[in-house]
C-alpha cells in the first residue's frame, strides 16, 4: 500500500538574547563567552573536556512540530534524515520540519505507538509498534506484519538486523523472533529463552545477538544457540534495560539495578573512580570522542569520561529527566528523546559559554581583561575576581585582601600585575599572589572604578566616577582635564596610534590629552551624545 507523510508546523530556531545594562559600569553581562576555532574536515562531535552546559542546547516540543512529547526511538537513514518513533506515530526530521507517518496515512499502520526503528541494508524502514506489529516502509510503500501472519506478538519493542540481513525482533510476552525471507522463527522460553519479553537487542561487533530480557536477564545468541546470564553470573537485576557495545569491546548492560559490564563473558559493576553507577538506565550511547552517555529513569543524562561524571538533568535544562533514547549523528550531535519533554540535542557551540556550573564566582559580570600569559581575568558583581586558563577557574576575594567583591574593571600591565577596580572602594593591584589596596584621595568609601587602562609609556591611567587619576608609581595621582567644568564620571579610555589619551565620560562628552593639553568635544561641537560609554580607533585613525 502507498503511503505519504504529513509535514508538520516548521521548529523556530533559537536566539539567543543578552541584556546589557548601564549604571555607570561599561558593561555587564550575564554570561562570559570565549570565541571557539573549529577546524574544518571531519565533524568532531562534542568536546568531553568541556562542561555538558557548555555545548548547544536545543529543544524540540508538540509547539514545534512534534506529533507528542516522548521519543521511544531515534535513527539517522543512509539519507541523514533522522526517524523518532513516537506514541502519536513515526516521524521524520529533517533539522527544520518534522513529518509525520501516522495511521491517517498509512492505513498499514495499525498502532501509532512506535517503540522501535530500523534500517535494512536496502534502506527501507522497519517499525516496531505496540499493539500494531512490525510495519515495513519502501520505496512509498507499506506492509504489516502482524500475529495473523506469524509475529508472536503485535507489541514489538526491539528490532536489529544480523550481518545476513536478517531481522531480529524482540517482542513484549512474545519472545524472540527472527524475520527471514517472509518467515518468523521464533525463539521462547520453550526454546531456552530466559523470559518472553525481549525488550533490548544489540548485535555486536563478533556478529553476536544480544537480548536483554524483562525478567529472565541477558542471553546471547549464536548459530541459533542461546546462552544466558542472570543474577548469579554478577548481571545485579534480571531486568536489563539497555545495551550498548564500546569501542573496546566491553559490553555495558543497564539494569534497573544500575549498569554492569562485561568484559571475556565476566560480569562486574561499572565503576568510575572507584564509584559504582547505581541508577535505572533506559539508554546508553559512546560518542566518537570517548565519552559514555547514560539516559536515566528520571535522573536526566549522566556523562562518563575517563575518571570524571557529569550529570544534566531537569535543573540544568533538560526537558524532562526520563531519558528513553540516546544517538549520536554523524556530524557529532547527540541526540536525546525523552518520555514527555521532547526531543533535545547537544551540538559543538561556536563559543564556550562560563557559568557558575563552570567554575565562577557569579554569573554577573563586570569587566574582562587578557594578561600576557593568556589568562582571562574577569571581574564579577558580588563574585570577586576570577581567573580562567585551559579551561581552569580560580577566585581572588575579599579573603585573599579585595576591599569588596564587586570589581568593575580589570587591567593587566606589562610587569605582570592585575589592576582590580571596585564598585566603591578604590584600586587594588594583584601581583605575585599579593593583594595590595591603594588609598586614593577622592573619598575611598565611595570611589568606584569603572575604566583602567595602561598606555604606551607604560602609565596606568584610572577612570572612575571621581574623574581622571594615574598611577605614579608610588600612589594615585588626580588629573583635572575638566578644567572648571563639573566633574564628569571617566567611563572610557583608549590610546590612539599617535599617543593621544582618548577619555569618554558619563555626560561630559569626549576629552583628548595630548602632551598634558586636553581638549574637549561635546555635542556643541558635533559629538552626537555627551555620554561616551567605548572607544574605538578604526584603521585609518
Amino acid at each position: 500500500m502507498s503511503w505519504v507523510v504529513k509535514e508538520t508546523a516548521s521548529s523556530v530556531q533559537n536566539a539567543e538574547q543578552f541584556t546589557t545594562m548601564r549604571n555607570t559600569f561599561r558593561l555587564c553581562t550575564l554570561l562570559f563567552y570565549i570565541s571557539l576555532s573549529a577546524p574544518c574536515g571531519r565533524a568532531q562531535g562534542l568536546d568531553p573536556a568541556k562542561s555538558i552546559s557548555q555545548y548547544s542546547h536545543q529543544v524540540w516540543q508538540t509547539k514545534d512540530g512534534l506529533p507528542q512529547n516522548s521519543v521511544n526511538a531515534i535513527i539517522q537513514d543512509r539519507s541523514g534524515y533522522l526517524w523518532l518513533g513516537t506514541q502519536e506515530g513515526l516521524v521524520r526530521f529533517d533539522g527544520v520540519r518534522f513529518y509525520v507517518v501516522d495511521k491517517k496515512h498509512v492505513p498499514d499502520l495499525e498502532s501509532n505507538y512506535v517503540w522501535a526503528i530500523a534500517e535494512g541494508s536496502d534502506s527501507s524502514l522497519w517499525i516496531g509498534t505496540r499493539g500494531g506489529g512490525l510495519l515495513h516502509l519502501k520505496g512509498g510503500k507499506s506492509r504489516a506484519y502482524t500475529t495473523r501472519d506469524g509475529l508472536p506478538s503485535d507489541i514489538v519493542v526491539s528490532l536489529a538486523f544480523d550481518s545476513h540481513d536478517n531481522l531480529w525482533i524482540g517482542t513484549h510476552e512474545g519472545g524472540l523472533t527472527c524475520f527471514t525471507a517472509g518467515d518468523f522463527r521464533t525463539y521462547s522460553t520453550a526454546e531456552g529463552l530466559p523470559s518472553n519479553t525481549a525488550q533490548v537487542l544489540l548485535r555486536d561487533s563478533k556478529e553476536r545477538i544480544w537480548i536483554g530480557t524483562g525478567g529472565g536477564g541477558l542471553s546471547c545468541m549464536v548459530d541459533g544457540a542461546l546462552s544466558t546470564f542472570n543474577r548469579k553470573q554478577g548481571l545485579g537485576s534480571d531486568i536489563v534495560t539497555a545495551l550498548h557495545e564500546t569501542r573496546q569491546g566491553l559490553l555495558l548492560i543497564g539494569t534497573t539495578d544500575g549498569v554492569r559490564v562485561m568484559k571475556d563473558g565476566r560480569i562486574t559493576p561499572f565503576t568510575v573512580a572507584g564509584r559504582k553507577l547505581a541508577e535505572v538506565v533506559l539508554s546508553i550511547q559512546e560518542d566518537r570522542n570517548g565519552a559514555i552517555w547514560f539516559g536515566m529513569a528520571g535522573g536526566g543524562l549522566v556523562r562518563v569520561w575517563k575518571d570524571r561524571v557529569d550529570r544534566f538533568g531537569t535543573k540544568e535544562g533538560l526537558s524532562d529527566g526520563l531519558v528513553r533514547a540516546l544517538f549520536e549523528d554523524r556530524e557529532g550531535n547527540l541526540w536525546i528523546g525523552t518520555y514527555g519533554g521532547g526531543l533535545n540535542r547537544f551540538s559543538e557551540a561556536r563559543f564556550d559559554s562560563y557559568t557558575r556550573s563552570e567554575g565562577l564566582s557569579h554569573d554577573f559580570i563586570l569587566s574582562i581583561c587578557e594578561d600576557g600569559q593568556g589568562a582571562m581575568w574577569i571581574g564579577t558583581y558580588e563574585g570577586g575576581l576570577n581567573r580562567l586558563k585551559n579551561g581552569s577557574i580560580t577566585q581572588v576575594t575579599t579573603r585573599d585582601g579585595l576591599p569588596m567583591n564587586t570589581i568593575t574593571s580589570v587591567c593587566s600591565d606589562r610587569s605582570g600585575a592585575i589592576w582590580i577596580g571596585t564598585n566603591g572602594k578604590g584600586l587594588a593591584r594583584l601581583k605575585e599572589g599579593r593583594v595590595t589596596s591603594y588609598a586614593s584621595p577622592n573619598d575611598q568609601n565611595d570611589h568606584a572604578v569603572l575604566c583602567m587602562l595602561q598606555d604606551s609609556r607604560g602609565q596606568v591611567w584610572i577612570g572612575s566616577n571621581k574623574g581622571l587619576s594615574r598611577w605614579t608609581g608610588e600612589f594615585l595621582e588626580t588629573v583635572n582635564v575638566f578644567g572648571d567644568l563639573p566633574l564628569s564620571p571617566v567611563v572610557a579610555l583608549a590610546e590612539s596610534r599617535a599617543g593621544h589619551l582618548w577619555i569618554g565620560t558619563d555626560g561630559g562628552g569626549l576629552v583628548r590629552l595630548k602632551n598634558g593639553e586636553r581638549t574637549l568635544l561635546t555635542r556643541r561641537d558635533g559629538l552626537a551624545n555627551d555620554f561616551v560609554i567605548s572607544l574605538y580607533e578604526d584603521g585609518e585613525g
